[in-house]
């Protein structure tokens, strides 16, 4: 009876580990740069599943960030989770926001800022999506470096249905897990 019983522990527990949306995830095809001519020489590394960054300014946090497109259920609560390290001073923005054909990026439940340490530290972003204005907006998860001068690398992202049952700000919110 008890090895019954631990079995189906062991089932009903590996059914309860949420999947990782970001799987399948490739650092190097998977983030999209963009940039203004101002960051124009600076070229992305990748090494060890990071992708990572050299700065030599800061500016406004837009002008040079990183996305990747992923559209997520209207409503949903997520954890976004990441490794991030920086070496330098200024704020980092990470947002899941939608851009429409025409006209300004609606945010959709995500925008936190944090500052990063020089030893690699796990961030989690608890957030609820928003419904779209325009239907044919495209969603992605930005992060936005602009206002950032120095060194940075992101890795290990993950992306979960999240078990949150307290309130969450219309920007969502960030903890740093370790």
């Amino acid at each position: 009876m008890s090895k019954l019983f631990l079995l189906l522990c062991f089932i009903c527990g590996g059914a309860l580990q949420a999947e990782n949306l970001f799987a399948d995830f490739d650092v190097k095809k998977d983030w999209k740069i963009k940039k203004t001519n101002e960051y124009e020489k600076i070229k992305p590394t990748y090494k060890k599943g990071a992708i990572g960054f050299v700065t030599k300014h800061s500016s406004e946090s837009y002008y040079f960030r990183i996305s990747t497109e992923k559209e997520l259920q209207q409503g949903q609560t997520y954890d976004f989770s990441f490794n991030a390290q920086a070496k330098g001073e200024g704020t980092i923005y990470v947002g899941y926001a939608a851009r429409p054909p025409k006209g300004k990026i609606q945010p959709l439940g995500l925008r936190a800022s944090f500052s990063a340490a020089p030893q690699w530290k796990t961030y989690k972003c608890t957030f609820t999506v928003v419904e779209k204005k325009e239907s044919n907006a495209v969603a992605s998860f930005i992060v936005s470096m602009g206002e950032f001068k120095g060194q940075f690398n992101l890795k290990d992202l993950k992306l979960v249905k999240s078990d949150h049952t307290g309130k969450i700000s219309k920007k969502g919110m960030i903890t740093e897990v370790n």
